[in-house]
This record gives C-alpha cells, structure tokens and sequence, in this order.
C-alpha cells in the first residue's frame, strides 16, 4: 500500500454522549477502495455498559435517514440475519484504550459511510477513519492536511 494514498478524517470530536443518546458521524470516501473507522469510549465502571447499538451503514446522500445497514457490521447481543457481530464487552479498566475498529471495503458501498452508537452509560465517544487505496497520490490537500511531512 502507498502511504501517500491515505486520508485520515476526524469523524467525531470527543462528544459526550449519556444514556440511550444515539450519535451517528459520517465519512466522505469518494476516490477511496478501502477504509478503517476506529470507535474510541470512555472505560465505564460495568462491563455491562457496552453500547446497545453499534453499527455502520452506507448512502448516496449525506443524511443518515436514507443509508442502508452493512449487516456485518451491525452489532447486537447474538448474531442473526440481521446481525453481524457481538458487541464487545465494556472496558472497565482506565489505562487500557477502549477502540473498537471497523475495516471496510467500500468497492460496492455508497459514497457515505456511517457510524452509529447509542451507549448504556455517559461515555466521552471519539472516532476516526482512515481511507487507503485512493485513485489518486496524496499531496497534503488532497488528504485534508495542513502539512504533509514524509522521509
């Protein structure tokens, strides 16, 4: 893979989010083939406070009202038809980071990706993507950047 075919984006900026709130981002990936969405939470005092919903889903419109979930990539307590992956339990312990990443291959998805949580305890959310395999090498504007810097 080349580096320089990257795009990293901010797609949520350390938002609190308290019990039953849904928070939903989005990702731009238009030129991209591939992309990576890192969840980061808060660590919570139960295992049991994992999110209840956690999914991504794909559209050809900025609005998530329209976008169609990726079944793989829909969460819930068992797997089924409709659901793809068990959410992982909580992490209760501070020093350990809370991440939960999503690799996706967007060749057959809409332009929008969107990530969608609803958490089970006040939590601080923060996520962020990395597009790869873009049509294009990327100079520092092309990936959003203020300065490109490589050696």
């Amino acid at each position: 893979m080349n580096p320089g075919n990257s795009k990293s984006v901010l797609m949520l900026a350390s938002v609190s989010s308290t019990v039953g709130e849904t928070v939903t981002c989005r990702v731009d990936t238009l030129g991209y083939d591939f992309l990576s969405i890192n969840l980061n939470l808060t660590s919570t005092a139960a295992s049991s406070n994992k999110p209840t919903v956690l999914k991504v889903s794909h559209g050809a419109t900025t609005t998530a009202a329209s976008a169609t979930d990726i079944t793989a990539l829909v969460g819930g307590t068992a797997t089924s038809s409709t659901v793809g992956y068990v959410i992982p339990t909580a992490n209760t312990n501070t020093t350990v980071p809370s991440v939960i990443k999503f690799n996706v291959d967007l060749r057959g998805k809409y332009r929008y990706l969107f990530l969608t949580t609803s958490v089970a305890t006040t939590q601080t959310l923060t996520a962020w993507a990395e597009l790869s395999r873009g049509e294009q090498a990327g100079t520092a504007t092309l990936q959003g950047l203020m300065g490109l810097i490589a050696g």
